[in-house]
């Protein structure tokens, strides 16, 4: 093909490609992202905090005045059918409540009604309810009068909400105060979710959490103070579960439409400075004032809130007058804590939200966030995570598969201060990586595969990683299984072969500071990269009393099945086409076989050929640790250390595994396990353990002790420990 052939053939296909319809959706979102820019550029070149809302506002206008119509409408008629039924709202009147919550009213009485709804439905904390009426001139007073159990406070004129909010205060008597907008719906926990935050962490003054638009949008995750006075809101306008907004984080300042803190600290700073009344400005004061004496302000996602936004807006010019005068007013009052905040200039988003905290930054990349029950490695990478997690780092964490786990989960697991980013995969890791260059003090790496990734981009981008370390994590010698799979297929691997495997792997990791090899064997392997190689092996912590000999009966297998071929799809074809036949030719009473862990259709449908019990995904398997007399390991191609193999002794489930398994563990045959490489060999070490009680309950005895002295909980802290110290004092000799 001549270039003219290719160049006409190249642009048919770049314009099939142009003309699809999901090609050109992303080019119209990129268009508008371009703009959005854009105008957010203008509008902070301008210099005014209200334009730059404006133009956002422009931007989704339609959308938000839709939502915002529906939302109304609906609370006008909840509020004609609650004002005309014989109905009342009743709050406790509680002598201790935990919080005592501040609404400050003017007006828009049919959202007041959906704010008072919400509140009812925070079952899980104690309230007490303060109402300060401004004057208001609709049917507020008629609402106000459906309400028991609260502290209300109607003003003869309008103070403005600045001095209302310190009026409600000096009736409080929680121990903590919310300051909340009447134009707002808290979800049922936020309010506890708070409120627990406080009573665990003295370091925190304030908290506040997700404002929600009433398109679904987010209007603020957490916000920022320039050095300049002007303020910005994180996150507006993305999507409610951006990955960027999904963990706990401090901030400079969180708006009072939701606002926690403690009632005797609000009160020790005099409640809101009413120089900035009637308000704007008053709560970027307040959280100043709160840093400034030692404490932070966290913005924690698991805090939800529905944000009409505006609900009781002055007029235009006066609100762009107000904010002017505040801003000058905030400046003149913080002038040299100012001096230290970002420039309004700086394009740099990433590392405005979060308020400096001296912490190191960490960013952990993998196939996906590892939870322990997904096997393949990750329940150690979720080990080593919540490790990381619990010590002074701020830890993110990329997934390159397009897997996106439930939020919940990742909270569940690892609380909420690990920003995990999901649905990008590896094909937007150079972006990621461009957003957050000389951000990060520390790369951990898991899997040759992402190391490729990582290697690529560095070819590229050298300066990547000019103050930023990287530790190679090298869950498995990937070129270790590779070697033993094709052996298997009869294929003949030679020695300038396996060097070959092995060169190929270890080529990826010359860009690494330190490396992680999870046993010796596999460490001395790695050391050929001629970098610092460190074991960090596995934690297994021992079950306190494991079940006797006698209580325990049959066979067990763990182990999931994704894909075929895999060491574990090749272990149970193995154990049924080969060792089964051998086990019911020895003994006319097989034992029960059970099988636990997720597979694929395929062989789950092989599995059922044979007589088994098939128990599927498990959560918690210590019920049929502690019922199984026999542990099986047949697998015959691996790398790293089968985890699943200390679960079993740590439980007290002897052992019958493959030589390979038993080598990496570092295990003798007949001490800690029983080892067999054929079929008939297999086979006839599962019925000799299974009866043979004085060799079960010594081989017990051994596989327990073994693990308690090479897999601890404290053995695995503390290797991550000298791990980063290692890292680090070389980043400061450097």
């Amino acid at each position: 093909m001549t270039d003219s052939q290719f160049r006409r053939f190249w642009n048919r296909r770049r314009a099939t490609f142009r003309s699809h319809p999901v090609v050109q959706k992303i080019r119209r979102l990129e268009r508008n992202f371009r703009r959005k820019r854009k105008l957010r550029k203008l509008s902070r070149r301008d210099g005014s905090w209200l334009k730059q809302i404006l133009f956002s506002f422009k931007i989704v206008e339609r959308s938000q005045d839709r939502a915002k119509g529906s939302i109304e409408y609906v609370a006008e008629l909840s509020l004609r059918t609650f004002l005309s039924s014989p109905s009342r709202l009743c709050f406790s009147n509680d002598d201790a409540p935990d919080v005592s919550v501040v609404l400050v009213l003017y007006n828009r009485c049919e959202l007041t009604l959906l704010c008072l709804q919400s509140l009812l439905a925070c079952t899980d904390v104690r309230l007490e309810l303060i109402i300060v009426d401004n004057q208001s001139s609709d049917f507020t007073s008629s609402l106000l009068g459906r309400i028991d159990g609260a502290k209300i406070a109607q003003n003869a004129e309008n103070q403005g909400y600045v001095t209302a909010v310190n009026q409600g205060a000096r009736l409080a008597s929680g121990k903590y105060l919310l300051l909340l907008n009447n134009d707002t719906e808290v979800t049922p926990h936020a309010i506890a979710v708070a409120r627990n935050l406080l009573e665990e962490e003295a370091s925190i003054g304030a908290v506040g959490g997700r404002l929600v638009l009433p398109d679904g949008t987010l209007q603020e995750a957490g916000s920022t103070v320039f050095s300049d006075g002007l303020t910005a809101g994180f996150g507006r306008g993305r999507e409610l579960e951006h990955h960027e907004c999904m963990f706990r984080r401090s901030v400079d300042y969180c708006s009072a439409a939701f606002l926690l803190l403690r009632t005797e600290e609000f009160h020790a700073l005099g409640g809101f400075d009413e120089n900035f009344s009637p308000g704007y400005y008053e709560e970027v004061d307040l959280c100043t004032r709160i840093i400034k004496q030692g404490q932070q302000v966290a913005y924690d996602p698991r805090i939800v809130v529905r944000h009409f936004e505006y609900a009781s807006s002055r007029d235009r010019d006066e609100v762009t007058q107000l904010i002017s005068e505040h801003r000058h007013l905030f400046i003149d009052k913080h002038r040299e804590w100012l001096q230290s905040q970002p420039s309004s200039q700086s394009k740099e988003t990433i590392p405005q939200r979060t308020r400096s905290s001296g912490k190191r930054r960490i960013l952990y990349i993998d196939d996906e966030v590892p939870f322990p029950h997904l096997g393949a490695g990750l329940p150690r990478a979720s080990r080593l995570l919540r490790v990381l997690n619990d010590t002074e780092y701020d830890i993110s964490f990329y997934s390159t598969r397009l897997v996106v786990s439930p939020s919940e989960l990742i909270q569940q697991t690892y609380g909420s201060t690990v920003e995990c980013v999901q649905g990008q995969g590896a094909f937007m890791l150079p972006v990621f990586l461009d957003e957050r260059t000389d951000y990060y003090d520390l790369v951990i790496v898991s899997r040759p595969h992402n190391m490729e990734e990582l290697a690529r981009y560095l070819e590229d981008h050298p300066n990547f990683l000019r103050n930023t370390k990287l530790i190679y994590d090298a869950e498995a010698v990937v070129s270790i299984r590779e070697i033993e799979y094709r052996r298997l297929n009869g294929e003949t691997v030679t020695s300038e072969q396996q060097q070959s495997l092995l060169s190929e792997e270890l080529e990826l990791l010359k860009t690494a500071d330190l490396i992680w090899a999870v046993s010796p064997s596999e460490a001395e392997q790695l050391a050929n990269a001629a970098k610092n190689v460190l074991v960090l092996s596995h934690a297994q912590e021992l079950l306190s009393d494991p079940s006797r000999f006698e209580a325990r009966e049959g066979f067990l297998f763990v182990g999931a099945v994704r894909s075929i071929p895999s060491p574990n799809a090749d272990s149970l074809e193995w154990f049924f086409n080969e060792v089964y036949p051998c086990l019911s030719g020895r003994s006319t009473d097989v034992p029960t076989v059970r099988i636990a862990g997720n597979m694929i259709e395929k062989m789950l449908g092989n599995c059922r050929n044979y007589p088994c019990e098939l128990l599927g995904f498990v959560e918690d398997l210590t019920p049929y640790y502690q019922q199984s007399r026999v542990f099986l390991a047949p697998t015959r191609y691996a790398a790293g250390i089968a985890l699943k193999i200390l679960e079993a002794a740590s439980h007290g489930v002897p052992i019958v595994a493959t030589p390979i398994l038993a080598t990496q563990l570092g295990w003798t045959h007949e001490e800690e396990l029983l080892v067999a490489g054929s079929a008939k060999e297999f086979a006839a070490a599962c019925l000799r353990l299974h009866d043979d009680q004085e060799l079960w309950e010594r081989l017990q005895a051994n596989a327990l002790n073994a693990v308690a002295r090479d897999y601890s909980a404290s053995t695995f802290s503390r290797s991550i420990h000298d791990s980063l110290k290692i890292v680090f004092e070389k980043q400061t000799t450097d």
